[in-house]
């Protein structure tokens, strides 16, 4: 798999760009700087996308440069603006493509397809021009001349021997340069091996009077035509002369060795030059050294010779056997290489002089070095690639393989280098004769097509790997076969998870309870599923192939509109969910909510898909729910209280009542510059609107009082009771207002009179008891008043619950519950009220009789069980086995157990609530003990007293009116017994109370 490196500094843009490669099948990783790019480089990434302008040191530019000095990797730049400065610099990296940010993921896939391309036949091209360098390159070592001719005879190459011999005659007419004639030579051989595509040969005297030898071979084109021929130039002119030079005089010797290219001088055994040529003369000229030699001592003419050339010249001299040396050789800026052959020439046996011939072969060592850094490189990358790569020879023994492939088998260079392909360990049998039909198939045609194969890592994991393959030749000769292995195995891994998605996406599209039908881009009907053939009443097989105009389900008025929705759909304009009506096989009616969206492959829209939901009852739900929203309007206009809704801060309905009142019409109320806080005095104006934000967010909030103030400045004092409900279809806040203004002057006359009673407190302590006496007296009148009332109020709610005056909506189910739950709590209020009055009137009367404690505990419990699961607490019951009766009223006992329990519920939010009895000196101990927020020891003295709870927040948060443990302490001491409490905040309380036991 393509590894790609992404260069990018903005992390939104460079992980919009990872999600597009991974999309088209590409690995990527990112580095956030130049500094990162050249870390991360070592892990040899196929490609690397470079954004030009980066944080830090280095620019992309610079780390392109960098990474190119040390790596063969293919970079392709990525900007979004830059000048033509920034744009030269780039150039110079020599990139392989430009991307314009921002851009699209089609113009991304064909740069990286377009720069891998280029970067494979970049190398391919280098690898063959090493090649050709490489055999041109020896050639020059052994002086022999090649050119390529065209066939209308012009030069089209020539390597260095042949222009050090003729010059750079590249373009030129061959016959005049080489032969000096004005027509092509008769016995040309170059045109012969191009018209009859063979071999020819040829030797003729140059325009220089050389003796050549030309041999030519015709040059196949890909399409199997020869319009050029390769030449091979053989100078045999200095064999010629040293036949010559066997027989002639000193002067033709002197000849020979002047018209040589390699510098010659002759020193005798004083190492005085006695002899040189022209060529040895032109070396020193462009050297700059002394050209009068002839009689001067060898280092007197080159100073800056070693002392060990000497010896070498003695060693010559004493042995009478050739020397040849190579030296590196610096003279002022000039840096050379020359060959040197110091050959002795003797005369009666004895060494007289010595022939020294220097060549001068700097260029040949350089294109050697040059050769050694080739392969180096070679060999590196082939090391580095993450390929496993082998060779073998053409016996199908492993020849060489790189780390990848010990990497991804598992086995060590020495378990495979040297054994049959056939014997490697992680092969598997089956897989070999497909080995060798690709190895017969590459050996016939040259061509191997990819193959896949599995294969097992020497710690047992399976692998799927690619296998590429290539033939090794040396020169026309196949000598082996170069193997190349992909690993492949997450790439099949992913494929088979997509064959997975698929089946899956099948699987849920099949048992999707949702419709979901396929149009292909003509709105022809290509699948659906099951839900959709349950929607419309229709089988599958009548609706396949139809266009969605033909389908009898939707109604033709709607045709044009959804015509048009596919057509803006189909040029990529978002379309909404909408409502449709449709028409079963049936002839029934139904409601849909139709969701549609494109499908897209490979950046082609292919068709849409179009998903179904049947809303047919939630239509019918707010038809209902407008029934009732009417009922509720006919009520709340009936209504004794005001009532109002208000919907994001607006009052969006108010009844007859709260006009009248508030002395403004609805219009008013209305109107979107209406600011309903202004209806608030100010001082409750943030309580309100906290209230109004605990709805919005679920909590429900207890009724609150406050002051209103109307048209006419009028000020109202009222009880808020507000409730979240839903209004057209959205959360609003319902209100209902009840007007005590006549109650708080009541209130207010009382407290008067409080103070005035105060005042005299001193003076007429009997008044004060009648007083109390009349207080309680008037409370247990008011609260047989209440209960009176209230149990009508109680009973209707049941009876409505129960269904006995017709069916109801949950909402209103909800409003009815909610009504029983506060009767209910208020006839509790009004009862601890009446036993209080009672108590303090002394008329309270207990029936005692014998009672079983564990009776009485499971009783109460088993009553407040549910509440206990509602508010998910534990509630469990310990009983000792000896507890014995006690005497005490029943109910009042049950009262005293119920009240302390509701308490512990109450004010507990998690954790458990335990209820107990225990038998101790005489005595039966009832406690009650829970998790909750416990009592600090202050508020410890304060909570047995009547009206009175530990601090305003408990009753605003818990509710309650601090009677609960009063009526329970006077419950208990009428009974002769005692209560207290044991607590601490944040850990939880327990409260007991003692009964004595029956005697």
């Amino acid at each position: 798999m393509v590894k790609i490196l992404v260069v990018e500094d903005e992390r939104i843009v460079a992980e919009n760009i990872q999600k597009g490669l991974e999309h088209m099948g590409y690995t990527s990783f990112v580095a956030s700087s130049g500094e990162e790019a050249i870390k991360k480089a070592e892990e040899n990434p196929d490609l690397i996308l470079m954004d030009i302008v980066l944080g830090g040191k280095l620019d992309g530019i610079e780390a392109a440069e960098h990474i190119q000095s040390q790596h063969n990797i293919p970079v392709v730049f990525l900007t979004a603006h830059a000048d033509e400065k920034t744009l030269e610099r780039a150039k110079g990296v020599e990139p392989f493509g430009y991307l314009l940010k921002p851009f699209e993921d089609r113009e991304l896939r064909a740069t990286i397809e377009l720069a891998l391309y280029k970067h494979k036949m970049r190398e391919e091209l280098l690898s063959e021009r090493d090649k050709l360098h490489a055999l041109v390159d020896g050639l020059d070592r052994t002086g022999i001349g090649i050119d390529i001719v065209g066939i209308d005879y012009r030069v089209l190459f020539q390597n260095e021997t042949l222009i050090k011999e003729f010059g750079d005659v590249a373009g030129d007419l061959c016959y005049e340069e080489f032969k000096g004639e004005k027509e092509p030579c008769d016995f040309c051989p170059m045109m012969r091996a191009i018209k009859k595509n063979t071999v020819e040969s040829a030797e003729f005297v140059d325009i220089h009077g050389r003796h050549v030898e030309l041999i030519s071979a015709p040059l196949l084109n890909p399409d199997g035509t020869v319009d050029r021929a390769i030449e091979v130039v053989i100078d045999n002119t200095e064999r010629m002369k040293a036949q010559k030079a066997l027989q002639e005089s000193e002067k033709q010797y002197r000849t020979t060795i002047d018209s040589m290219r390699d510098a010659i001088h002759v020193v005798d055994s004083n190492l005085q030059i006695i002899l040189f040529n022209n060529a040895f003369e032109e070396w020193n000229k462009e050297l700059n050294l002394d050209t009068d030699m002839v009689g001067k001592e060898l280092f007197e003419v080159f100073p800056f010779l070693p002392d060990k050339v000497r010896d070498e010249y003695y060693q010559v001299f004493s042995t009478g056997k050739t020397l040849i040396t190579e030296e590196r050789t610096k003279i002022g800026n000039k840096e050379f290489i020359t060959e040197t052959r110091k050959i002795p020439i003797l005369e009666d046996g004895k060494v007289r002089r010595v022939v020294t011939v220097v060549r001068d072969i700097t260029e040949r060592k350089l294109a050697e070095e040059a050769i050694r850094e080739s392969e180096e490189k070679y060999r590196n990358l082939i090391e580095l690639a993450p390929d496993g790569i082998l060779t073998l020879n053409m016996k199908g023994v492993v020849t060489s393989c790189n780390t990848a492939t010990a990497r991804l088998t598992g086995y060590s260079r020495d378990d495979i280098v040297g054994n049959h392909f056939s014997r490697l360990q992680f092969l598997q049998t089956k897989d070999i004769p497909t080995y060798l039909e690709a190895f017969s198939s590459i050996a016939k045609e040259e061509v191997s097509k990819p193959f896949e194969v599995a294969w097992i890592h020497e710690d047992g994991t399976p692998y799927v790997g690619e296998i590429h393959m290539s033939l090794i030749k040396k020169g026309s000769k196949i000598s082996g076969i170069q193997i190349f292995i992909r690993d492949i195995t997450e790439r099949k891994q992913a494929e088979a998870e997509l064959r997975e998605s698929e089946e899956r996406y099948r699987s849920l599209f099949e048992k999707s309870p949702i419709s979901v039908t396929l149009l292909n881009k003509s709105g022809v009907v290509v699948d659906l599923n099951k839900s959709t053939e349950n929607l419309i009443g229709y089988p599958k097989e009548e609706i396949m192939g139809e266009s969605f105009e033909n389908l009898l389900t939707i109604n033709p008025e709607d045709l044009p509109e959804l015509k048009e929705k596919y057509m803006s759909l189909s040029k990529g304009v978002e379309v909404e969910p909408y409502e449709l009506e449709i028409i079963r096989k049936d002839g029934k009616r139904r409601y849909i909510t139709v969701t549609n969206s494109l499908l897209v492959k490979d950046d082609d829209v292919v068709g849409f898909q179009i998903i179904s939901t049947d809303i047919t009852e939630r239509k019918r739900a707010e038809e209902a729910l407008q029934e009732s929203e009417e009922k509720f309007r006919n009520l709340a206009e009936q209504s004794p209280n005001m009532i109002f809704i208000n919907k994001k801060g607006r009052i969006v309905y108010v009844n007859k009542k709260f006009e009248d009142v508030m002395g403004s019409k609805k219009e008013e109320f209305y109107s979107p510059n209406f600011d309903f806080l202004l209806l608030i005095a100010p001082e409750f104006r943030d309580t309100i609107k906290t209230n109004f934000g605990k709805h919005i967010g679920g909590v429900d909030v207890p009724p609150c009082e406050y002051t209103l103030i109307t048209k006419g400045c009028k000020k109202i004092e009222a009880i808020l009771t507000t409730k979240l409900i839903r209004y057209g279809g959205e959360s609003a806040i319902l209100g209902i207002v009840t007007d005590i203004t006549e109650r708080k002057k009541m209130e207010e006359k009382i407290r008067n009179y409080a103070k005035d009673l105060e005042k005299k407190v001193f003076e007429r302590t009997e008044e004060l008891r009648r007083a109390n006496q009349l207080k309680s007296e008037f409370l247990a009148n008011m609260s047989h008043e209440f209960r009176t009332p209230l149990n009508s109020i109680l009973s209707f709610t049941e009876i409505l619950l129960m269904g006995l005056d017709g069916p109801f909506n949950d909402q209103q189910k909800e409003d009815l519950e909610m009504i029983r739950e506060s009767g209910t709590d208020l006839l509790m209020l009004v009862n601890n009220i009446l036993d209080i009055s009672k108590i303090e009137a002394g008329k309270l009367e207990l029936y005692m009789e014998r009672v079983d404690p564990a009776e009485v505990v499971a009783a109460v419990a088993s009553q407040l069980a549910v509440k206990a699961m509602e508010k998910g607490l534990s509630l469990t019951i310990h009983i000792d086995q000896d507890v014995p009766p006690v005497t005490a009223d029943e109910s009042r006992l049950k009262q005293i157990v119920r009240n302390l329990l509701e308490n512990a519920l109450k004010f507990t939010e998690e954790g458990e609530v335990r209820i107990g009895a225990r038998c101790e000196d005489g005595e039966v101990i009832f406690s009650v003990e829970d998790t909750g927020i416990g009592i600090a020891e202050e508020d410890q003295k304060v909570i047995f007293k009547k009206f009175r709870q530990v601090h305003e927040g408990t009753t605003k948060e818990f509710g309650g009116t601090g009677l609960g443990l009063s009526v329970a302490k006077e419950l208990v001491e009428l009974h002769g017994g005692r209560i207290w409490v044991e607590s601490e905040p944040g850990k939880g309380s327990r409260f007991s109370f003692s009964v004595s036991v029956t005697k």
